[in-house]
């Protein structure tokens, strides 16, 4: 039975083992005991996709160097633990994949801006880490131009982001997590703390369009056009709440926040929703301590527990 109308269906699910890494590495500053397990399988999950993928590109089965938001998210992970266990091969296996897309005049082979696509702002998270490490100009000089994409992008007739140029009209949870973190990470370096406001539109409008009232819980998608077959011609959301989806949509919020200083005036506003959403989710999740893949359908023929959503929530 086919329980899903719309849900995304990309590789995200294959590459589970690094955000049960990120989970890994987020949870680092508890007790000593509990750090050391949480290292040790943060340094097992590393082991075992190098191994894998002895060279970075090869991520998400690729048989040549592509930006991609995949490698953004597994390597951003392999950062994080090279910041708690800086073994030299973690390093270089992140710097072998930026400097085979990355030119010296910071120009990105593959990333082509005129597609609009949020998933591609997501490797550029890379770029801070790899800047602060070296100094390499060129590493700077790449985020420029993932940064211009933003005043550029397809819009909402209320301001929000397209997910896609070719997804007409279409905000989606996962694009909050690819691309806000980004921008608030550029302007906390480089920019004014006006320009947070943007930012934290981008939420305010996911919370406005795609939250439903009986569940207070965000679905997958919203279309401005309700053009698409999946949209409601009422309010234009998708019909299902995905838990993978609201973990993205959750570890936006997380990492937004890390990058708003405490005097921003909305940082509370995003902090409470935070709150409001873990809140609302925990209420169903099973006895396991899982959810399952339709959220709130736990009855539904064909419906499953969902580890890759549940990791990003844990």
């Amino acid at each position: 039975m086919r329980i899903l109308k719309f849900i995304k269906i990309t590789s995200k699910q294959q590459i589970l083992s690094f955000f049960i890494c990120c989970l890994c590495c987020s949870i680092l500053n508890v007790s000593a005991q509990d750090n050391n397990n949480s290292l040790s399988y943060a340094v097992q999950m590393a082991e075992s996709e190098m191994s894998r993928n002895p060279q970075a590109y090869t991520i998400d089965w690729r048989s040549e160097p592509r930006w991609d938001y995949t490698h953004g998210l597994v390597l951003l992970s392999l950062a994080k633990l090279y910041q708690q266990q800086p073994e030299q091969r973690y390093f270089n296996y992140i710097k072998e994949y930026l400097d085979a897309l990355v030119m010296e005049d910071g120009s990105i082979k593959t990333y082509v801006m005129s597609k609009y696509n949020l998933d591609m702002l997501n490797a550029g998270k890379l770029l801070f880490f790899m800047f602060d490490q070296t100094k390499d100009r060129k590493y700077r000089l790449a985020l420029d131009p993932l940064y211009a994409q933003f005043a550029l992008q397809p819009r909402t007739q209320d301001g929000g982001f397209w997910h896609k140029k070719r997804y007409t009209s279409q905000m989606w949870l996962d694009g909050l997590y690819m691309a806000a973190p980004f921008y608030a990470q550029y302007i906390r370096r480089f920019g004014t703390p006006d320009q947070y406001d943007d930012v934290i539109k981008q939420f305010e409008l996911i919370e406005q369009h795609t939250y439903r009232s009986d569940t207070a819980l965000p679905v997958h998608g919203w279309d401005e056009s309700k053009q698409q077959r999946w949209a409601d011609k009422k309010t234009g959301q998708s019909p299902n709440h995905w838990s993978r989806s609201i973990g993205w949509y959750a570890m936006a919020m997380v990492d937004v926040l890390d990058q708003l200083p405490n005097e921003y005036p909305k940082k509370a506003w995003l902090t409470q929703r935070f709150t409001a959403l873990i809140d609302n989710m925990l209420k169903l999740r099973s006895d396991s301590g899982v959810w399952f893949q339709v959220t709130d359908k736990a009855e539904l023929d064909g419906n499953y527990l969902e580890s890759s959503g549940s990791a990003m929530l844990s």
